[in-house]
């Protein structure tokens, strides 16, 4: 589990991915695997929905 740890999200997301293809028992949609341009997506998304509510991690990008 040491190893896991040391990966960086785009790794770690292969890494959930490809474990998820091999597990018989899992069900749905395999994870997702975290690209850069995945990464922008959910870091815009997020950013526009916290300016919306009003967080201040939010503040500076609104």
């Amino acid at each position: 589990m040491d190893m896991v740890c040391r990966l960086g999200p785009a790794f770690l997301t292969k890494f959930l991915y490809f474990g998820g293809l091999v597990l018989p028992e899992a069900r749905g949609l395999p994870p997702l695997t975290l690209d850069m341009k995945l990464a922008r997506v959910l870091r815009q998304h997020a950013t526009r929905l916290g300016c919306a509510v009003g967080y201040e991690w939010a503040s500076p990008n609104c």
